[in-house]
């Protein structure tokens, strides 16, 4: 073999060494972006448990809310009921004296 020939077959040999390397980062990149691809996935459907997560927990929140406000008024109810039977012993003992 002549020196030209030995430089041409080297020649072809680098370059298919640097295509099989390039294909070889190729197929890693492409590895990576699934990987990527399938965190991006799994971090959507997380976020999209916790917002339906947080929505029954508003809508838990604003039933106790409701329950709450329920119980204040008839708190309030009893307290004025309890004034005027109040008011009203006082002025019957105040008769009486």
């Amino acid at each position: 073999m002549d020196v030209v020939s030995i430089s041409s077959v080297a020649s072809i040999v680098g370059v298919v060494g640097v295509g099989f390397s390039v294909l070889k980062e190729k197929i890693k990149h492409a590895e990576e972006m699934g990987q990527i691809k399938q965190q991006i996935k799994s971090l959507e459907k997380r976020a999209s448990e916790q917002d339906r997560n947080l929505l029954v927990f508003r809508e838990a929140l604003e039933s106790s809310n409701t329950d709450i406000r329920h119980d204040i008024s008839q708190i309030q109810q009893s307290i004025v009921r309890l004034e005027a039977a109040v008011s009203q012993i006082s002025q019957n003992i105040s008769g009486r004296g």
